[in-house]
């Protein structure tokens, strides 16, 4: 399976075996690298015409979604060579960042943040979104802003704990860090502008 970089991922990649396929979000879509002995070349493009802001991966290597800034979510089922647009209860197309998370159940959730800042998952690889709404149930909600036109916060970065099954961080840009220990139920503020509270 291959590693996705891209400006809303993971800001750190680790994988069990050396990947000989990197999938990249850029302003123009997604391009994917394959390793030629000891270069990579670009085999193949995808949602041209797209700002991708954010890719995430099945870690077991099924499916990938893809978040495109004043667009929308992408769900691919073959690697990033072709995507299906999944945006049924999206209601927010602004996609700053998304993430995968596999359940105890096997099932995959998959999660998308949006600027307004909000979060949405689904159940069914995009096929149907619902939004997480306890996220803005949090006392700073009403101080969440962006200095830049047109001032709305964003959920910047969605994060999975790799050791502990029910943990989600969202970071709100601007106003806060969120922690849930119940995948999404309820939520704490780790941090918010200018106040810190432990973890």
């Amino acid at each position: 399976m291959a590693i996705a970089v891209s400006h809303g991922g993971a800001n750190v990649y680790a994988s069990n075996k050396q990947s000989d396929e990197l999938l990249v979000g850029t302003r123009n879509g997604v391009a994917l690298l394959k390793r030629s002995g000891s270069q990579w070349e670009v085999e193949h493009r995808a949602l041209q015409g797209l700002h991708v802001s954010a890719i995430a991966p099945d870690s077991d290597g099924g499916a990938v979604i893809a978040g495109a800034f004043f667009n929308a979510t992408y769900v691919s089922s073959d690697g990033g060579r072709t995507w299906q647009r999944r945006e049924d209860g999206l209601d927010h197309h602004d996609v700053f960042s998304v993430a995968v998370k596999k359940l105890a159940s096997g099932s995959l959730r998959m999660y998308a943040g949006t600027e307004p800042a909000y979060l949405f998952q689904s159940d069914d690889l995009g096929e149907h979104w619902t939004v997480v709404s306890s996220m803005r149930d949090v006392k700073s909600v009403v101080d969440w802003w962006f200095p830049g036109p047109p001032h709305l916060a964003h959920t910047k970065f969605i994060r999975l704990s790799p050791t502990e099954p029910d943990v989600i961080y969202t970071c709100i840009e601007q106003g806060a860090l969120l922690r849930s220990e119940d995948l999404g139920v309820s939520w704490v503020e780790v941090n918010t502008l200018g106040t810190f509270e432990d973890a």
